[in-house]
């Protein structure tokens, strides 16, 4: 650094500053981007180290290096960013799991936007930005009003000339499926992924796309649609995962390798389906998606049942109910855990049925107040929570007591931990 004229205080001359440029630009020319930008923030350049982020962030998305752009991008002063730049960091910020940088960035572009601003891809600003906020930002436990921002960003695009923008209706999609509206969702991204050749969609959305079509479908039932869609989508989930490496791709990739598992375990491959499955689910963690790790631990303990690990799947069902207990998470998804709680539960019960330990077998609505009895909540607070009336759990109460054979609520939840219920 001295040689190149350093200053004392640690900041570059201009004969270093030129000469660093001139690296800058060298790493360009050899499409290393990443030293490019770091050599410009060297330099002290920011406009130009900013110019960059905006014009070649692309690049570091498909390599997998997204959360290195993040990191270099914080570096720069905000008023350096046009709205366009952060508005794609918010967007970056998808791709990598840092889902809570996703407002930071979309509130940086706001600040900085311009009567002339723009961004790549898209007509409208204001389109781009619902977008994400609707996606990302939103409280996923009411998905209507991201619902109701994607339908804006859609209608917005369509009135600057651009109807049927992909990103805003596969976004669009996103959110109906967030709301159980999966056919609809499914429509809507199996047209952008059958004409994904010919759309200019980037391979993380494409790949993200084709991860929550595979669920979408399989929520809804389309299991030969699911069939058709996920060899060509595994293809592409391993094609990223070799370029970029599995870490870095694991964050697009994740609901893809989950539908993969999950498949494999309904046509009775249950080997397969364990490798797959945990693949998925690691992806899941890295990706930071709740949706996706829920899905991923929900189909895991299904697995973990039908081999006959109902230990295992039991802690995995704690888990996914200490998500969905803590976090907002759309109700569909609070749906499949108390549904695979069920399932659980009635294996313990025809189990214990069949051992002579129960008189008779609990039903659903018996396993879900039985499930509520450990805690505190009180009968009517119990009725509360399902909806029935104080006289209606009180009668299923009784039931409960005689098929597990014993006087009351305490003595209940012991049968229960006994036979393995809770």
């Amino acid at each position: 650094r001295s040689a190149l004229g350093w200053s004392s205080h640690g900041q570059p001359s201009e004969v270093s500053r030129d000469v660093l440029r001139r690296a800058a630009q060298w790493f360009l020319d050899q499409d290393r981007i990443d030293d490019a930008l770091r050599t410009l923030q060297d330099a002290g350049d920011h406009d130009a180290a900013a110019a960059l982020v905006q014009a070649r962030w692309r690049w570091f998305v498909e390599h997998g290096w997204a959360a290195t752009l993040l990191e270099l991008a914080a570096k720069l002063p905000e008023p350096a960013l046009s709205s366009g730049a952060a508005l794609s960091l918010a967007y970056v910020a998808t791709t990598c799991g840092m889902e809570a940088r996703v407002e930071h960035w979309l509130d940086v572009s706001v600040r900085n936007r311009k009567s002339d601003s723009v961004v790549a891809g898209w007509s409208s600003m204001r389109a781009a930005e619902l977008s994400l906020r609707g996606l990302f930002t939103t409280d996923r436990s009411h998905p209507e009003r991201a619902v109701a921002l994607l339908e804006e960003a859609v209608a917005l695009e369509a009135a600057a000339g651009t109807p049927d923008h992909p990103i805003a209706m596969i976004g669009l999609a996103e959110a109906y499926g967030l709301a159980g509206r999966f056919e609809e969702a499914a429509d809507i991204i199996a047209r952008f992924w059958r004409e994904r050749n010919r759309i200019p969609l980037s391979t993380s959305i494409a790949l993200r796309a084709a991860g929550q079509l595979a669920l979408f479908l399989e929520a809804s039932g389309s299991s030969h649609e699911l069939d058709r869609l996920l060899p060509e989508a595994t293809a592409a989930a391993t094609a990223a995962e070799n370029s970029w490496g599995s870490a870095a791709a694991g964050p697009v990739t994740a609901m893809i390798r989950i539908m993969e598992g999950r498949r494999s375990y309904e046509r009775g491959e249950l080997a397969a389906a364990e490798g797959e499955l945990a693949r998925g689910l690691w992806f899941a963690e890295l990706s930071h998606h709740t949706l996706w790790l829920v899905s991923a631990i929900v189909f895991t303990a299904d697995l973990q049942l039908g081999t006959g690990d109902r230990h295992g799947a039991r802690d995995a069902l704690v888990r996914a109910r200490e998500v969905v207990d803590t976090e907002h998470v759309s109700p569909f998804l609070v749906a499949w855990v108390a549904a695979a709680e069920n399932r659980i539960g009635r294996s313990a019960a025809r189990s214990a049925t069949r051992a002579g330990e129960l008189f008779e077998e609990l039903t659903d609505r018996e396993l879900s107040i039985l499930r509520m009895l450990p805690g505190t909540a009180t009968q009517r607070e119990i009725g509360a929570t399902l909806f029935l009336s104080i006289n209606t759990v009180k009668g299923y109460n009784k039931s409960l007591y005689r098929k597990l054979g014993v006087g009351g609520r305490q003595e209940a939840v012991q049968a229960a931990r006994q036979f393995g219920l809770i």
